[in-house]
């Protein structure tokens, strides 16, 4: 548990993670550091997959990706 930042306690318990990058994603999984979710910018969560960025979220929903933009959200399969 050493890695984690901060723990703010409260009505509900937050953790404060570093903003990170596409790179070196703040959330990330065992054995697979260059993979997770970090902060793009104010209010907006960025998804990579080997150390390159792959999706956008805002509170629009799903906004795209580094090479093209989806209008809209997303809804039903995507094949």
């Amino acid at each position: 548990m050493s890695d984690l930042k901060e723990w703010q306690s409260g009505a509900q318990d937050i953790y404060v993670a570093p903003a990170g990058t596409a790179a070196a994603p703040s959330w990330t999984f065992n054995g697979d550091t260059d993979t997770g979710l970090y902060r793009v910018t104010a209010n907006e969560l960025g998804v990579a997959a080997g150390g390159s960025a792959v999706g956008r979220f805002t509170s629009a929903g799903f906004v795209g990706n580094v090479t093209g933009n989806v209008t809209g959200n997303v809804t039903g399969d995507i094949s």
